[in-house]
Order: C-alpha cells, then structure tokens, then sequence
C-alpha cells in the first residue's frame, strides 16, 4: 500500500478539518480520484493508497471570501518525510494558473498589469513558504500564495471569455448557442413571464413517481400541462431525464424490486410510453441520469451498464430520429474515491 503524509495547520480551523475528511489522492492522465483511506492525526494527514506510485492530492480548504475550493496538487512521489499541505496545495494551484495563462496567451489573450502583478505576488509568497517550511510565517504565506492564485485564476478566466466571446461575436455574429433552464412543474405566471425573456429553450424533467404511481396506472395531466405551456410558449423544448436513476426518483413500487430484468423491464416500459407520446414534439432526449453511481435498487456498477445500454436503445427504437444524452453525476469522480465502484 501507498502512501503520502501531509503536516497540517496547527490547529486546523473546524472548516478545514471537515475539508480533510473527503481529502483524496488521485492519477491518472485525468487526475481520477482513487480508493483513498484517510487518517486524520493532531498536525498530521496520511491519505494511503492501494497501488504503490506516484499520483496527486486533491483537497479542498478553506479560502476567506472564496468559500472552501478544491485543489489539485502537482505529481507527488512516495516518500516517508512528509509533505506541507498548504505548500503542495499553493504549488499545485500556482502550476495550474500559470500553464493555463501561457496556452491562453498563445492564441492572443492579454493579461492586465494588475493581474500579472498579483501573481507575481503570490508566486513571492510561495517561495518564502518554500524556502524554510519550518518557520512559522511559511503557513500563512502559502495559504495567501493559494487565494491569491485562486483570485488571479477567475479573473484571468472572466478576462478569456469576454475576448474570445468578442472574437467570436465579431467574426460570426450572434451565437446560436441556446439558453435554458431545467423544469418539472409548470411554474407561476410571474415565472413564466421571467422564463420567456431570459430563455430560448427549458428542458423539462418528467416525474416517474407522479406519473406511474402504481404500475400500469398513468396520469400525464400535470407533465401535459408543462410541456404544452413550453411548446406554445416558443421555447426549444427537450426532455429528461427520462428516468432518473438516484433512488429517491424511482417509484416506490419499482424499488422493490433488486433484479437486472425486473428493473430494465419497467425503467424500459416507462421510457418507451414516454418518449412515444412526445416524439413528434421533442427531438433531443436526456435518457438517463446518475447511472455512473446511483444505488438504483442495489445494481452493481455492471448492471447499471447494461440497463443504460438497454435503456437507450428501447428510447432510440421509440424515436429513431432523436438525438440522445446521458447525464453523468458528479463529473469530477468525487465517489470514485470510496471504493466502492470499478469504473470511472
């Protein structure tokens, strides 16, 4: 087993220690979060793997004004002295900002004064941290070098967007790009209003629950009220998820039931019943959600697999010519670092 040791704030702030207990290691070309075991010791973290190499902390910490971000350090390699938390975390942070600036700044974005000064700044600040550890003023030095570095990254990103935005804009015209927002009721009549002059499109979220209470038994009026609204009201309308796979979404009387056939054959029937109904009025579906780790009735991982794949070819052979998503739950992989699934 692997294993990494980080000394830590004497005493970390509340906020930071409950930060640590989801601190993992990850790697990866993708920096995918790996089975990590923690031990939480006063000025001590070790995050212990089961494949001895090298790899990557990720952690969040607490930032005044920032919130609690989560930082991904640079390539750490196993070794039994320990590693300074808040030195890796400013490290890791500055390297990202840094790389990020130079490919921006290759295809023509320009950095204020200002903004190239501030990193300055926080690079200063990070070698005084390096340089002696031990000393007292490196803790709060790397925690400034890491705001610091987190302030300079979101301005430099709002500063690429708005030129490439006006590059583009310039070049091509308006955007067709749509704007939406998510739906499963048909909102107020103030809300309406406020939906139709900020958006072009709304996807509106059916709810298997209210509509197949009881098997067989259907009741469509409240989704056909919604979807008539957003279809008369000119909006781009899309579906989904057709069936959401966290268990809270699933009727009760299909949580019953543990097996791969039972629950394809009804998430299936759903899926078809719905999307023939609307096929002549939708054309892009979002077919299923959290299938990546939902505990939907106790599958495993493989058979989430294979219900997904079951799942979108009864919704293809429904709607041949509709175009297909599948919702992926937290993108970043925080789950995978429990252990408890096979695949990323």
């Amino acid at each position: 087993m692997g294993s990494l040791t980080f000394l830590l704030p004497d005493p970390p702030s509340p906020a930071a220690e409950r930060c640590l207990q989801r601190a993992c290691l990850a790697g990866g070309y993708e920096l995918t979060p790996v089975p990590t075991k923690r031990t939480l010791e006063p000025g001590k973290l070790t995050l212990s793997k089961d494949v001895n190499e090298s790899g990557y902390l990720t952690a969040a910490w607490p930032l005044p004004g920032l919130g609690c971000p989560v930082t991904t350090s640079a390539t750490l390699r196993e070794r039994a002295e320990p590693y300074h938390l808040l030195i890796e975390l400013a490290r890791g942070k500055l390297n990202q900002v840094r790389n990020q600036t130079a490919e921006w700044e290759a295809i023509g974005l320009t950095v204020d004064a200002a903004d190239r000064a501030e990193l300055g700044e926080a690079i200063r600040l990070f070698g005084t941290a390096v340089l002696d550890p031990t000393d007292a003023a490196a803790t709060p030095a790397a925690e400034q070098a890491l705001a610091k570095a987190y302030r300079y990254g979101e301005r430099v990103a709002r500063q690429f967007t708005e030129q490439l935005l006006h590059t583009r804009l310039t070049e091509g015209g308006r955007l067709p790009t749509a704007l939406g927002c998510t739906l499963s009721r048909l909102p107020s009549e103030a809300d309406r209003e406020a939906i139709r002059q900020a958006c072009t499109a709304v996807r509106l979220v059916p709810d298997w629950r209210a509509i197949e209470p009881t098997e067989s038994a259907y009741d469509w009026a409240a989704f056909d009220e919604l979807f008539d609204w957003a279809a008369g009201s000119g909006l781009t309308v899309s579906v989904g998820p057709v069936v959401d796979f966290d268990a809270d979404r699933l009727p009760e009387w299909v949580k019953q039931w543990g097996d791969l056939p039972s629950v394809t054959a009804f998430v299936c029937d759903f899926a078809d019943t719905l999307v023939r109904r609307y096929q002549d009025r939708v054309k892009r579906w979002h077919v299923g959600g959290g299938l990546n780790h939902a505990a939907t009735c106790g599958l495993g991982d493989d058979d989430r697999l294979r219900l997904a794949a079951r799942l979108l070819e009864t919704a293809r052979q429904a709607c041949p010519d509709g175009e297909w998503v599948i919702g992926v739950a937290q993108p970043w992989g925080d789950y995978l670092e429990g252990g408890d699934h096979p695949y990323s």
